[in-house]
């Protein structure tokens, strides 16, 4: 193959290659950081509930930047991890329960009215919530909740579910103003490592006579 063929090979294959490790790297990169602020759960039993809220944020920019099944994956890997790294049930039950999030997130930002929107996150987390912490308690029997359930009244129960409501609207403010930041970035990015959407007509013309040009190239060095 000449030079000119080389050259149109490299021009069409280059990107692609560039953006799947672009991928890679982001998505490692993720999982890392997501495993690392988990495993600080052994060591800062304080911050049992903010760290796998934390630990959600870090999914946000593969949502944006890869889309839904990078972030699945990754969020599936984080929750194997953990389970095996990490000491507080609790923990690991907020991540496994609410890791996903982001990515319900970007499907109920599709309902049409805001009211519907904001009824069905705060439904799904009371739902979850509840759920979850039946599960450890009369499940799994875990210490930690009982404990924390020891002597509680309705009254109390009722104030910490909404405290735990309030937590979980900061932490749907922070996801939005986040997915708004990583939108921002990706515009700087170069084109290769920005997020791949449905080619035009333009595109595809392009695509096409860069790809007859290679065939050109090569019937001529043969």
């Amino acid at each position: 193959m000449g030079d000119k063929g080389k050259t149109l090979k490299r021009i069409v294959q280059s990107p692609q290659q560039e953006t799947k490790k672009w991928n890679i790297a982001l998505a490692l990169l993720m999982t890392a950081l997501s495993v690392a602020v988990m495993v600080l759960n052994n060591t800062l039993s304080i911050a049992t509930t903010m760290l796998p809220f934390l630990a959600t944020l870090f999914l946000v920019p593969i949502v944006v930047q890869l889309g839904y099944w990078y972030a699945i994956g990754v969020w599936l890997f984080v929750c194997a991890v953990s389970a095996w790294l990490v000491s507080d049930p609790i923990a690991l039950g907020l991540y496994i329960a609410f890791g996903y999030y982001p990515v319900l997130r970007r499907c109920l930002a599709k309902l049409p009215t805001r009211y519907q929107r904001f009824s069905m996150k705060f439904c799904y987390f009371n739902v979850v919530f509840i759920g979850l912490f039946a599960l450890l308690l009369f499940g799994f029997q875990v210490q930690e909740v009982a404990v924390l359930l020891i002597g509680a009244t309705p009254v109390s129960i009722f104030i910490l579910l909404l405290l735990y409501n309030i937590t979980f609207f900061l932490f749907d403010f922070i996801v939005r103003q986040t997915e708004k930041l990583c939108t921002k970035t990706e515009k700087r990015l170069p084109k290769w490592a920005q997020k791949k959407r449905p080619m035009g007509k333009k595109e595809r013309k392009q695509l096409r006579k860069a790809k007859k040009a290679q065939e050109t190239a090569k019937k001529k060095d043969q």
